[in-house]
């Protein structure tokens, strides 16, 4: 007689796996996972090679709907890039984001991301992309 193994499925929010990430390789394919799994139905995910002060790098940029309100009350929806990351052939990672300053290094985005979930706020759309939420 067979045994069965049984998997036991652990319900980790994708904001908890993202702190939970062990390296900035183990990062950027989660953020990736999760953006390209939701988001690739509205949006166009796009890396491409690149260089991070003189590394050789691949940059993956989010591109979100932005609403805004005209003083007229009238809604603008555009698309805009709210995120990119790019991630260096040496490891460093950074994570630039729509009106904020780019944070760099594994460790510092970890602490931006906790920052972030102990807001006193609801909004967190530019934070971060509708999938990660």
């Amino acid at each position: 007689m067979k045994s069965k193994v049984l998997k036991r499925v652990i319900n980790v929010s994708r904001f908890e796996q993202l702190l939970g990430a062990a390296t900035p390789v183990d990062f950027f394919i989660t953020f990736f996972h999760f953006v390209s799994r939701r988001d690739a139905l509205r949006i166009d995910l796009d890396i491409v090679p690149a260089y991070y002060e003189g590394r050789k790098a691949i940059k993956l940029t989010v591109p979100q709907n932005v609403v805004y309100l005209r003083p007229n009350g009238e809604r603008l929806v555009r698309k805009e890039i709210t995120h990119v990351l790019i991630l260096a052939q040496d490891g460093k990672i950074v994570w630039e984001i729509k009106d904020q300053e780019p944070v760099v290094g594994l460790d510092d985005i970890k602490a931006k991301l906790l920052e972030w979930q102990n807001a006193d706020t609801d909004d967190l759309s530019l934070l971060l992309p509708t999938s990660i939420k």
